[in-house]
């Protein structure tokens, strides 16, 4: 195994979140631009690093780590949306903030109401994990993977797996194609990711032109949401493979191909920086200096003064990782010249307990302690009113001894249960599942947070862990004969049939109060607030997102009832958004909205 000594590995740390802070601020006054340019050098030359989210939250999952211990779990890092995001939540950020806020938790929390999962906001955070695993590609994309799934599924996932096990080989591998394919090797195959990738390297061998392979993947793989992982990700490899081994080629290739340009600059510049840290010119670090800056909404944060600062205690705590985790890493570090950091002791003997889960599961992991507990929810996660829902609990005894467990189970007012108490008996390091109903009543409130709480008795002591319970959306729905029927809507994405419609629903606002409402969908639609036209949407572009496109206006609602009323005209099938959320920066989802019954015309 080839080993790096430990200077060498410093400067590849250092070189790796360089050139990302390179890659990002060269590319981000082209974020979103769908043309092709011909990208040099800075425009504009910054006086100073600019923050992006592609640090900052990585700067944050490393605080967390640091207070937390290991292993790196989704739970843990959950706390990044309740504790550290402020008046920032755009597109997969959004419905993961909220979800975390009404408890619902990851993976869970990665697939429900997220329009965005195929996003690049996890992708952008493969970094750390693999600084903190370097030579290890294989855990690199576990805990890239434990990350994403807050606010990730399917290839928004495999997308950060790859990175990670990509960036990790890097520290000891430097043939660009190699280490594709040793990300690819972390992915499913069957994923549309990995056929993306596999794509651009063959049209690449084939013609050697960037702006030709660059067409194919748009022709193959193109996607209305220019942050998608499936376009930005190829980007990112036709970059890497076109370079010819040259940093400036990298990062400049991945911004002039538009799209998520930040994004794909600073990945691509993150790679390089890792391959040969020395590549990364004076030129392009002397405007950006050292000092760290994150952007202005990350809050509650104790983040170091500099990027160099940040990088020792990435070093330090990757030496941890290689003792807790148990293998030997391609680093001689120094005890001498590391740095000592204040890291918590582990809380789990072996971390295979946490790492079974699937990328789309209707999975919360709720509890770590004193034992691992997960809420599996219905498929379609949002309960509807009248009906049994089943649930299952899944406790997991970590412990080397046979656990005997009492288990009492408590929903909101309005919500009956069946199987609330029960028994279990928990062998050594085994799972136990108990399963229950749910009945949540038709004349219940839709309260934002419905609070599901577990009471656990075991040798006379007693634990509490609780799970957020989201429930369906009520639409009156009245077709062009004037025939009328209640549907209820799992998430606020519907499927509008064929025809002509008139979709109606009642929210009630906490006071008067002006809120962004996006409104949008794949077939044209009128929107009526409490009776006046407010606005209308073409159907030609949908892109459900708060803070950019066309999908969205800004409005007052009146404290108490208000009503909702969409008309859509004849046109085929199609699917619609509606959303609230707040009016600064980009957005977040306004979780003090509550819809009401059907037929209620008072407040109450």
């Amino acid at each position: 195994m080839f080993v790096l000594d430990y200077e060498s590995y410093r400067k590849k740390v250092y070189g790796c979140f360089m050139g990302k802070t390179v890659g990002g601020t060269l590319g981000m006054p082209f974020e979103g631009d769908l043309s092709v340019n011909d990208i040099s050098y800075y425009d504009p030359v910054p006086d100073g690093m600019l923050p992006n989210d592609d640090l900052d939250l990585q700067a944050v999952n490393l605080e967390i780590l640091l207070r937390t211990g290991f292993p790196v779990c989704r739970y843990q890092l959950g706390e990044v949306w309740k504790y550290h995001i402020s008046d920032f939540a755009p597109d997969e950020y959004g419905p993961a903030r909220s979800n975390h806020l009404d408890l619902v938790y990851a993976p869970a929390s990665g697939r429900f109401r997220n329009k965005f999962g195929n996003g690049m906001g996890a992708a952008i955070r493969s970094e750390l994990w693999a600084c903190l695993s370097p030579g290890n590609p294989v855990l690199a994309a576990q805990l890239a993977a434990e990350d994403a799934s807050n606010d990730h599924f399917g290839d928004g996932v495999y997308a950060a797996m790859f990175l990670a096990a990509a960036e990790s080989a890097a520290f000891t591998e430097r043939n660009i194609v190699k280490l594709i394919y040793i990300g690819l090797a972390n992915i499913p195959d069957g994923s549309l990711l990995h056929r993306a990738v596999e794509d651009t390297l063959i049209w690449w061998e084939n013609t050697r032109d960037m702006l030709e392979v660059r067409k194919k993947i748009l022709d193959k793989y193109y996607s209305q949401n220019w942050t998608d992982v499936v376009i930005n990700i190829p980007f990112v490899v036709l970059a890497a493979v076109a370079a010819e081994g040259s940093f400036d080629k990298a990062v400049c290739g991945a911004v002039s191909l538009g799209y998520d340009a930040d994004c794909t600059g600073a990945t691509v510049g993150a790679l390089f920086g890792i391959m040969d840290p020395d590549s990364i010119d004076e030129k392009w670090k002397k405007p950006i200096g050292d000092k760290l800056v994150l952007t202005p909404s990350i809050i509650n944060m104790h983040e170091p003064r500099t990027v160099s600062e940040f990088c020792e205690t990435v070093i330090g705590a990757a030496a941890e990782a290689a003792v807790y985790y148990r293998y030997d890493p391609c680093v001689e570090f120094s005890k001498e010249k590391i740095k000592q950091i204040k890291i918590e002791e582990p809380w789990l003997n072996e971390y295979k307990f946490i790492s079974e889960w699937e990328t789309d599961s209707a999975e919360a992991l709720i509890a770590v302690q004193p034992f691992l507990m997960s809420l599996v929810y219905p498929e379609q996660i949002a309960a509807y009113p009248g009906v049994r829902n089943k649930y299952k609990l899944k406790i997991t005894n970590t412990y080397p001894v046979h656990t005997n467990i009492d288990i009492k189970i408590a929903a909101p007012d309005g919500w009956n249960v069946n199987g609330d108490r029960c028994s279990i008996e928990i062998g050594a390091e085994k799972t136990g599942e108990v399963e229950f109903e749910l009945i949540p009543l038709r004349t219940l409130k839709r309260c934002p947070i419905n609070m599901l709480s577990f009471t656990l008795k075991v040798n006379g002591l007693y634990f509490t862990a609780e799970a957020g319970l989201p429930i369906a959306i009520p639409w009156t729905v009245t077709d062009e004969n004037g025939n009328e029927r209640i549907f209820e809507s799992e998430t606020p994405f519907f499927t509008v049939p064929d025809g002509r419609f008139t979709y109606k629903t009642l929210i009630k606002s906490p006071a008067d109060k002006r809120v962004r409402i996006t409104a949008c969908g794949t077939r044209p639609s009128r929107l009526y607030l409490n009776g006046e036209l407010k606005w209308e949407h073409n159907g030609a572009h949908y892109v459900p997102a708060f803070h950019r496109d066309e999908g969205w206006f800004d409005t007052e609602l009146k404290n108490g009832v208000n009503e909702i009323r969409i008309e859509f005209e004849n046109s085929g099938s199609g699917e619609f958004f509606l959303g609230f959320g707040t009016l600064y920066f980009c957005t977040q989802w306004d979780d003090s909205i509550e819809y009401l019954e059907p037929g209620v015309t008072e407040d109450v």
